[in-house]
């Protein structure tokens, strides 16, 4: 679940920003891990043809959330 950057943005906490920000930074590189040992599994050689379909599947969905939590990411930055 993202954080609204408008309730950061009204917010007179600017810790919770940098919390939000460090978890963001935590989930970010769970995501770039993630995609490391999948990109390598896939190039293994090693995969079933089931195995290559589900994890070739996951590799845009793992882009697609890295490039929404860097996105959120860089906002945060900006406002602290």
């Amino acid at each position: 679940m993202l954080f609204p950057l408008d309730s950061i943005r009204s917010s007179t906490r600017p810790v919770s920003a940098f919390a939000y920000s460090s978890r963001l930074s935590k989930e970010i590189e769970a995501l770039e891990k993630e995609q490391k040992l999948l990109e390598e599994e896939l190039c293994s050689g090693k995969l079933s043809v089931e195995e290559l379909t589900e994890k070739s599947k996951r590799l845009p969905q793992i882009k697609d959330e890295l490039d929404e939590k860097e996105m959120r990411w860089l906002e945060l930055s900006e406002l602290l």
